[in-house]
């Protein structure tokens, strides 16, 4: 009978077996990065890997990667400091307090970003403020998003925003010149 007759361990097979293959992916990051230091984008997709398990609530080893996400994150703040992908992965994953501080400390950089990166600083800046319920400043970040790429997800506040102000008319201009999403579900929150 061996495993089949015992779930529970064939189960922890499965789960230890994914634990072991997240580990030698892990290594193979950790071998391109010491052959590539200085890439940021390489860095960012290994903590986007390790993300994925730290967020599952189906791993019993969840916690574990966790601690390397959260290290992760760490570093990538500390090591390229000045690169717009690598700021704009930690601003969008900083909550709480500390949320709004960070994303405007990384505003002076933005001249140099492109406009879909400016964007996206905007966007984490719109949801930071509604989450401290600082309507009016997250309405007026919504808005500064979609103004910079009409494809942000800050279209729906933007719009809010300014009905609630009394701009009615720039609102429908906005709706008006934003392009359809290309997916249902997106086309739907409009």
């Amino acid at each position: 009978a061996g495993v089949r007759s015992t779930p529970a361990r064939a189960a922890a097979l499965v789960a230890d077996s994914q634990q072991e293959a997240y580990r030698k992916v892990i290594a193979a990051y950790a071998k391109e990065e010491a052959a590539h230091p200085d890439d940021a984008t390489l860095a960012t997709a290994r903590c986007q890997f390790i993300e994925g398990f730290a967020d599952s609530e189906d791993l019993a080893w969840a916690d574990a990667a966790q601690v390397d996400y959260d290290a992760c994150q760490k570093w990538i703040e500390g090591r390229f400091h000045g690169d717009a992908e690598a700021s704009l992965f930690v601003a969008e994953h900083r909550y709480g307090k500390d949320a709004v501080p960070f994303a405007l400390s990384l505003l002076p950089a933005t001249s140099s970003w492109t406009l879909s990166q400016r964007s996206r600083l905007h966007a984490v800046l719109a949801r930071s403020y509604q989450a401290s319920n600082s309507t009016k400043l997250a309405g007026e970040e919504a808005l500064a998003s979609v103004q910079l790429d009409a494809s942000s997800n800050q279209l729906v506040p933007a719009l809010r925003y300014l009905a609630t102000v009394g701009r009615v008319g720039e609102a429908e201009a906005l709706l008006a010149k934003t392009p359809v999403p290309s997916q249902v579900w997106m086309e739907s929150m409009r």
